[in-house]
């Protein structure tokens, strides 16, 4: 990336600016470096060890599925972030946020960012992108903005909300290759968002009925399907076991609910399940850690997968990528 757009980056995602324009992405090449862990690619936007993952062992006490420890460290340059890709189109992944510690002094955006996109195009170390700034395909997200009050204690789980319009809020968006995400799509308020804000979830989510990140453990789930569908879940408190099936979910959403849309963008024949996770950008960036957990389902019916077990990352080129884990059954066991 050249100086002038760390410069843009810096300045116009901060808010400080108008976003950048949308640029051209690079076309992946074999040398490009990524790490795998399993069916995972893993790719840190800068590479200078800033950025680290990490999977948790899972814990007796806590069925839920396999724990991310996100960890940006801190220190200037270009904005940090992590994206996941996971290699099996037929999986998806259930996402719990499971806390947070923004170390920022400003109300500044941590960014949760989960859809699917076509997986000829990877994520790999010192890309600035991830799924809503410049990513190389047409991708359909749920964009998750969490943020806590100025000057509020890191610690404070309390403290933790879901962002309100004007710093972006809780939405589905569709990009089209090299789009950005921009703060004027949502600063006009309800009904009046940019058209690639296909739904806003704001009225569920913020303010007296705002879903505490820090503290309820909320669940996501989003699925898309062919002609334009898609589909959002969500349980507003996912502490504890599950409830009984068919209880599990507070909120579903689709393409079809009053005001939503259908996206419209290319996601190619088989797009695969993505997750992204920024950094907030306020100055001083003081880093901050980002705890989620992961659970697998088939994408074709909803049926929950076995969790894998987590493998320690390796570093390896595009070039040298070991197979993909097989797909799971196609009957209707796990």
């Amino acid at each position: 990336m050249d100086a002038r757009h760390r410069l843009l980056l810096c300045l116009g995602l901060a808010g400080g600016l108008r976003a950048a324009e949308p640029r051209t992405p690079r076309e992946n090449r074999l040398e490009d470096r990524v790490a795998v862990s399993g069916g995972w690619l893993w790719a840190r936007s800068e590479d200078r060890g800033r950025e680290r993952l990490a999977w948790m062992p899972p814990r007796a006490a806590d069925p839920w599925g396999m724990g991310a420890r996100f960890t940006f460290q801190e220190g200037g340059g270009p904005l940090k972030r992590s994206n996941l890709t996971y290699r099996r189109p037929e999986v998806g992944w259930d996402v719990r946020l499971r806390g947070l510690e923004l170390r920022t002094p400003g109300a500044h955006n941590a960014k949760i960012m989960l859809g699917y996109m076509d997986a000829g195009w990877r994520f790999t170390h010192g890309d600035d992108t991830d799924l809503a700034h410049w990513a190389g395909r047409p991708r359909v997200v749920l964009f998750i903005p969490v943020r806590h009050p100025q000057g509020a204690d890191p610690a404070d789980a309390g403290s933790y909300h879901i962002s309100p319009y004007a710093g972006q809020t809780l939405s589905v968006v569709q990009f089209e290759a090299g789009d950005l995400i921009r703060y004027e799509w949502y600063r006009g308020g309800p009904e009046r968002l940019h058209a690639n804000v296909l739904f806003d979830l704001a009225p569920f989510a913020t303010g007296d009925r705002d879903l505490r990140p820090g503290v309820n453990r909320p669940v996501f789930r989003f699925e898309v399907f062919d002609g334009g569908r898609w589909r959002v879940r969500i349980r507003r408190d996912g502490r504890g076991p599950d409830p009984a099936d068919g209880e599990a979910w507070d909120h579903t959403f689709t393409e079809s609910s009053p005001g939503a849309r259908p996206y419209t963008v290319d996601l190619g024949r088989r797009p695969a399940f993505h997750l992204s996770v920024y950094n907030p950008s306020g100055s001083p960036l003081r880093g901050s850690e980002i705890l989620l957990d992961l659970r697998p389902f088939r994408r074709a019916d909803g049926h929950p997968l076995p969790r894998p077990d987590p493998a320690p990352f390796e570093e390896t080129t595009l070039g040298r990528l070991p197979p993909a884990p097989p797909p799971p059954p196609q009957d209707g066991s796990p």
